[in-house]
Parts: C-alpha cells; structure tokens; sequence
C-alpha cells in the first residue's frame, strides 16, 4: 500500500471515530464522571440537564470557551450551555405571613397619664400556591409563564376584660384622640382579608460555569392585591368620667382596597452543586409596576353619625423586590427545592388615607421537572 493510501486509511479512521463518539454521546450513557466523546460533554446527572456540544473537528471546550462553536452556540460563548431542547414546569406550595398593611388596630394606654404603655397588631397568616411553565431551546434560552396566588386572613381583639387596667384607643378608627378618650373604647376588634395574584411572563438563558449554574430572566408582570378590613371599637357613650353605669355602644370600621398593576420585571437565579445531588439556590428579582389603587373607607358610631365615608382611585407607581435562598435535590429529571424567601411590595394598600407598604416573607417547596 502506497504512502498516499494509508494517509487516507488514517484519516478514515479519525473520522469513523468523531462520528461514533457522537452517537454515543446522544445515546444518554453516563459514565461516573465528565468525559468529552465527540465533541459532546457530559456527566453524572440528569440527561435533561447535560451540556452537549457537537462541535467541527471533534473540539471541546477549554479555558471555559468553547474554541471551534458548538450546538447552538458560537466560538468564545461560555462552555457548557447547550442542552437538548424541551419543556418545563413546575409547582411551589407557600406559607407566608404578611407584614404591613395598617396593621396596627390599637394602643393601650395609662388612663390618668395617657401615656403608651403597648401597641396590638394583627397578624395575617397565609398560604398560596406557585406554579410555572416554559419551554427552553438548545442553546438554554428559555420562554416561561408563571402564577402566584396567596391568601391571608386574621382576625382577633382586646378588651378590659383582659387588662382592667388601662384605656384602648381603636388606632383605625378617625375619630379623633379627644373623643375616643372621652368615649373610653372597652374592646376594640378587627377582621383582616388579604388576597393577592400575579401572572408573569418571562425570557431568560441558563449559563453554566462548572457546577454553577445562573439564569438572568426578564419579562412582564401583572399583579392583583385586594385588602380588606374590618371591625370597630365599643365604648362607654355617656364618658368614663362620669362613672354613671351605662350601656356600651359600638363603632363600625370598613376599609378596603383594590390593586391592579403592570410593569417590567428582571431578576436572576442561580445554584450550585455541593453534594449527593444536593444544590444551593438562590433567587432574586425587581419589578417596577403601573398601578391603579380603588380605595373605601367608611366609619360609623352610635354617638357621633358617619365619621368617614372615602371612595378614592389613584393611579401610582409600584416597585417591588424579591429574594429567596434554600436547598435543591436533583435526581434525573426531577428537581425537589424549598427554602425561605421575601417579597416587598411598595405602595400595596391604602386603608383610610394611608398608604403602605407590604412584606410578604416565609417557606416555600415544591418540586419540577424537565423533559
């Protein structure tokens, strides 16, 4: 055989092999550690979630580039981001509680003095659920759609009954210091009703750095807060100073107040591998909402008639922040993550006049997979 023919023999060879080490590598077979065959690499763990990269020449990544180009992706992009195409989803349960909002309901003071001596605030605890679809390319760009709906309630009092000792003012009520001191409050009482949806529509690309993975995601949000409360103070009628026996009369309390909003939204989330399948997680993200904000209030007591009837709309900027931190166990294509998270939304509530911010903060788990 001529010098010519085994020069030709050879590369037939190299050939035969690129192309066999393709095949395997789109076969799924995984080995116990990273391995490049063809041009694809990959390693132990979801085949869903491996990078593959079928590049010219049998090249693979090195120095965290990839140097010929690869699946999707082009020479000098990050090595590692290309992955099979498919969808997504998954589903989150929360138990949050709620911060903000007025809720603040009264203040017990020293009856000769008029001096604080504490303060009573609701409590709204709730649960809610989380969910998102979405459909990511080979090259890790991804579209996605996501819901979030949460709902609180609370509801509760003081009275003398429990503290003989001191003097209640209903904080929500408008009837001014002097009256209610006059009045003497025996019991002041709320209801608190909270619900809250969001509907967000995102774009984003998950990078690979080694074992680190991050997804920088913008997109639309549209947002529903409807905020209700309730309750009312009784008090002596006649005044406590005349110290005549007398029937207790009551006021009533009503607020409630509806927002619509729409804006941008960005953020990014990342994890990292630590051990046995487990990953840290983290999440971030910032939104900047239009706002439409409908709110009543009307307070009527025995005494005094109607105290306030409100009926205002507004229009209003609503920004809001997010974070979140926890755990993530991956095994195939099923992912399982919890942790504990925050959500601030500015200008959320106007009860009586007052604006103000809310603080959603608690657990959330769920699970998603990958196919």
């Amino acid at each position: 055989m001529k010098k010519k023919d085994w020069i030709k023999v050879a590369l037939l060879a190299v050939a035969t092999s690129c192309g066999a080490g393709v095949a395997y590598g789109q076969s799924g077979l995984h080995g116990s550690g990273a391995f490049d065959v063809g041009g694809f690499r990959s390693g132990t763990g979801a085949m869903s979630q491996q990078s593959y990269m079928p590049s010219a020449g049998c090249d693979s990544c090195d120095g965290g580039t990839c140097e010929v180009g690869g699946y999707g992706l082009d020479c000098g992009d990050e090595c590692g981001v290309g992955s099979a195409p498919g969808f997504f989803g998954g589903a989150e349960w929360l138990t949050w509680q709620v911060n903000g909002g007025s809720q603040n309901y009264a203040v017990a003071l020293n009856p000769r003095t008029l001096t604080e001596r504490y303060t009573k605030d609701a409590a709204q605890k709730g649960n809610g659920v989380r969910g998102k679809v979405g459909y990511r390319t080979s090259s890790m760009w991804d579209v996605a759609v996501g819901y979030t709906y949460f709902k609180a309630d609370d509801s509760g009092g003081v009275s003398s009954d429990s503290d003989p000792s001191s003097l209640f003012v209903a904080t929500r009520s408008r009837a001014n210091l002097a009256t209610q001191n006059a009045q003497g409050p025996q019991a002041v009482s709320y209801q608190d009703k909270l619900e809250m949806q969001a509907l967000d529509f995102e774009v984003g690309r998950k990078l690979q750095y080694g074992n680190f993975d991050f997804r920088p995601f913008g997109g639309f949000r549209w947002l529903e807060l409807d905020a209700k409360q309730g309750g009312g103070y009784q008090y002596a009628p006649n005044g406590v100073a005349t110290g005549l026996p007398t029937r207790l009369a009551s006021s009533d309390l009503t607020s409630s107040s509806l927002l619509k909003g729409y804006g941008l939204r960005m953020g990014a989330e990342a994890s990292v591998d630590l051990f046995g399948g487990f990953r840290a997680y983290g999440r971030g993200a910032a939104s900047v909402l239009v706002g439409e904000m409908k709110s009543k209030a009307t307070e009527i007591n025995e005494q005094d008639g109607q105290v306030l009837n409100r009926d205002v709309k507004e229009t209003l900027a609503v920004p809001g922040l997010e974070a979140a931190a926890g755990l993530a166990w991956r095994f195939d294509m099923l992912e399982v993550r919890g942790g504990y998270e925050l959500n601030t939304i500015f200008n959320g509530t106007n009860h009586n006049g007052r604006r103000d911010d809310l603080l959603f903060h608690g657990f959330f788990a769920g699970a998603s997979i990958n196919y």
